[in-house]
């Protein structure tokens, strides 16, 4: 006797009804007003300048590592002008220890193009937001969604793990399925407060140890990696005035032939400088 198909546990997207989506809606906003975070402050005037510099510092870090980071960063650089012709010793000083140093030189470059290209103003397009350095679509959306309340809607981790334990869907079902589902539910004239609260039921109450839902992509080890590695170079290179290939092999308690693979790299990508054998913080 053939047993057939086996059925699969989670719902379709398209049977969720209008009502199931109404009674969420006004379950999370109660939620969020009762316990929602007051501690981001990001959260606080959340100007399109404010927004951007956080959303970048958010890219794959958590947000309890930004806090400190983000006051120290806006006092250094309160505005475009000053992030734009800010020395890039400063700029790695200030991101230090924050990981991917990649995104301040991106962010950088993205103040420099607002000044000359909007006038000073954060542009509001998707295509124009989008063509600035290190802004992918998520942070597209984020930036108009909590900077000017745009009924717009962004899906990190948590809000995935939210919207798929909420409603028993697939942890694998796709991002333009969900991405519908979504506009479905943020209410209109309330996108920020929304996708606040979206974001600190995930990280309050459906994370992924309650939940079980793991991420859909396991990020690498991070100690040993090359990362870390080219991390520790620039903050011991930004407290030097240089060092040569041996010294930086020591530190790292590497092969001088590892240790100069990573400083030529940190030379191609513009991080560092090599002045009469020795290297130096741009």
């Amino acid at each position: 006797m053939s047993l057939g198909k086996k059925l699969s546990p989670y719902r379709k997207v398209d049977s969720v009804s209008a009502g199931e989506l109404a009674a969420f809606r006004k379950r999370l906003l109660g939620w969020y007003a009762r316990h929602g975070r007051s501690d981001l402050p990001w959260r606080k005037k959340p100007t399109p300048y404010r927004v951007l510099v956080a959303e970048v510092m958010l890219q794959q870090t958590q947000a309890g590592r930004v806090i400190e980071y983000y006051r120290h960063f806006l006092k250094q650089f309160p505005n475009l002008q000053a992030l734009a012709s800010a020395k890039q010793r400063a700029l790695l000083s200030a991101w230090s220890g924050l990981g991917y140093n990649r995104r301040v030189l991106n962010l950088q470059r993205a103040a420099k193009l607002i000044l000359l290209e909007h006038k000073g103003r954060v542009p509001k397009t998707f295509e124009e937001l989008l063509a600035l350095p290190g802004v992918g679509t998520y942070t597209v959306h984020a930036i108009n969604i909590f900077s000017r309340n745009a009924d717009e809607v962004c899906i990190d981790t948590n809000v995935r793990r939210v919207y798929t334990t909420t409603f028993n869907l697939s942890p694998r079902v796709s991002d333009s399925e969900l991405s519908a589902l979504a506009c479905r539910l943020v209410p209109k004239g309330k996108s920020r407060n929304w996708h606040n609260a979206l974001m600190d039921y995930g990280a309050l109450v459906a994370t992924s140890r309650k939940t079980k839902v793991s991420p859909r992509t396991k990020q690498s080890s991070f100690v040993g990696s090359r990362r870390q590695k080219r991390g520790e170079i620039l903050r011991y290179l930004l407290q030097q005035r240089g060092a040569e290939v041996r010294q930086i092999a020591h530190f790292l308690a590497v092969s001088k032939e590892e240790a100069q693979e990573l400083l030529q790299t940190l030379v191609r990508e513009n991080f560092l400088q090599k002045r009469k054998g020795r290297y130096v913080v741009h």
